[in-house]
């Protein structure tokens, strides 16, 4: 009896040292993150870190709220008209402020579904796998359409487990939420849904639990959400899917296995090296039957050849599949917690970490490298010099923030509309310059210049036209209006081999694009 309750002691205190190991781990990956966290919300406004003309653009659109824009759904626009009106500001890390808050709910949701599946460990390893790969570490630093996206996506993999097993209301409307609203996100949460339909057919659940009425009701609740979006898009010509199509140059389909090699060696830096190349061991192994991992496999490898054949066809972006890496860090950390591969996990993150890292000091590294910053070499080159040269116009035109502002560009009309200083809520009034009458952005959409002002309308009205127009380049502006006077000529020396230009006309009395020399 003594040695059994001896045998019994040990088993007792084996399980309390690994359960006391367990709990270690999950106080350190929890400090990690909210510190990794706290780094991504205090670097943009520690940083100084200027807004991407994307930003800026996004940022424009929250001024117009509105049902959809011209290249992509609303979503990112109302979180940005909430971040800088909850905080009464319009600096840079309002703007971007979802952006580190929605990747970390995302790791949380990611937490959350994985301990649904397994247990708390793999959740913690799969949300720190999401949390750390370069991407997010990237995204978090700028507001895109990204992070709401795969939040979003986070969100409906989290409802829909509790769905299928509690079948409760608040899980099946939560999933409708998610999938409408992520539809909001980006066009992308479609691939979801085709997920979940191979999901369905594959599992083959009975017929009464796939037409149930709260399975209906959730369908009707994202139909409700995307509704309003597909009818702005009617009204509108279907302008935003059109822009799609054309950056996925579905209309000059060809053959493109370098595409492809060029798309897939992407993902390597998407996911992190590691991660990617593991991921891939994983998806050639024999697929098991049970039900999580065929979810995570409908929720993450349909949208991986949906974009690898996009590649080879046409074109995709590396970051186009991301939401994939939602389900496969779960894959990933459940085979390596099974496998008790912790050093490997621990390999992942430090190589991820290493990776966010290099990029978040990369200027600090170069000074103490003593490498003379280009546009080479200098990951922040496409953000530098703007903000500066923007801020500098009202020394050069006079009452700047009340002119009508004219360009062709809506990087410039962008970064204009942002960085030019005026009153706290009040927007500038730019307008796009739009000879070929063709829609490419949102100015063309709803500020382009009227292309019958001058031709048909009075000496008086056209006279009335009283622009600064914006170029990057000198331009031939005579024909199209009455008077052309360069105003200034503007430049930010940003390195030795990069510099900032504008040049600034004043033009009145606009005669019509017809009257415009080639």
């Amino acid at each position: 009896m003594r040695s059994i309750n001896n045998s019994a002691a040990i088993i007792l205190a084996r399980k309390g040292g690994c359960l006391d190991q367990v709990n270690d781990k999950l106080k350190a990956m929890l400090f990690f993150a909210f510190a990794l966290f706290a780094i991504r919300l205090s670097y943009g406004p520690f940083s100084g870190l200027a807004l991407f003309y994307d930003e800026a653009y996004y940022h424009f659109w929250s001024t117009e709220l509105d049902w959809g824009y011209y290249s992509k759904p609303p979503l990112v626009a109302w979180l940005i008209y909430g971040t800088t009106h909850l905080f009464h500001s319009q600096a840079e890390w309002a703007v971007r402020l979802a952006s580190p808050v929605l990747y970390f709910a995302s790791a949380y949701l990611i937490f959350a579904s994985t301990r649904f599946l397994y247990n708390r460990l793999t959740g913690l390893y799969a949300a720190a796998i999401f949390y750390t790969t370069p991407l997010v570490s990237f995204n978090s630093l700028f507001i895109t359409t990204d992070a709401p996206l795969l939040f979003c996506w986070s969100l409906a993999i989290y409802c829909y487990l509790h769905a299928a097993k509690s079948n409760s209301w608040w899980a099946w409307l939560g999933l409708g939420l998610a999938v409408g609203l992520g539809f909001l996100a980006k066009y992308t949460m479609l691939v979801w849904l085709v997920g979940f339909i191979i999901l369905t057919i594959w599992q083959k659940p009975p017929l009464r639990r796939v037409i149930s009425g709260k399975a209906l009701v959730a369908v009707i609740l994202c139909g409700a959400i995307i509704f309003p979006n597909l009818l702005w898009n009617w009204q509108h010509d279907f302008i935003s899917f059109q822009h799609t199509a054309e950056i996925s140059k579905l209309d000059q389909i060809l053959f493109h296995p370098s595409q492809l090699l060029e798309f897939i060696a992407g993902q390597f830096l998407v996911f992190g090296p590691l991660s990617f190349y593991l991921l891939m061991l994983l998806f050639w192994r024999p697929l098991l039957t049970n039900k999580a991992e065929k979810l995570l496999l409908c929720l993450s490898l349909p949208l991986l050849f949906v974009m690898a054949v996009q590649a080879i066809l046409a074109k995709a972006n590396m970051n186009w599949a991301a939401p994939a890496y939602v389900a496969a860090s779960i894959m990933l950390a459940r085979a390596l917690v099974l496998g008790y591969k912790y050093k490997l996990l621990h390999i992942i993150l430090v190589s991820n970490l290493t990776m966010g890292g290099i990029f978040y000091l990369y200027p600090q590294i170069q000074q103490l490298l003593n490498i003379e910053p280009t546009a080479k070499n200098t990951p922040f080159h496409r953000v530098e010099g703007w903000k500066p040269l923007f801020q500098s116009i009202p020394h050069y035109v006079e009452d700047a923030e009340h002119r009508v502002w004219l360009s062709d560009s809506r990087k410039l009309l962008s970064y204009l509309h942002y960085y030019l200083p005026q009153p706290y809520g009040q927007n500038l009034n730019v307008v796009s310059f739009n000879p070929d009458g063709k829609v490419e952005h949102q100015f063309d959409l709803h500020h382009t210049l009227n292309l019958s002002v001058g031709k048909d309308q009075s000496k008086q009205k056209s006279a009335e036209s009283d622009f600064i127009y914006l170029s990057e380049q000198p331009v031939e502006l005579s024909g199209c209006f009455a008077v052309v006077h360069l105003t200034a000529h503007i430049k930010q020396t940003v390195y030795p081999s990069l510099q900032r230009e504008l040049y600034l006309y004043h033009v009145v009395g606009f005669q019509g694009y017809a009257h415009c020399k080639d």
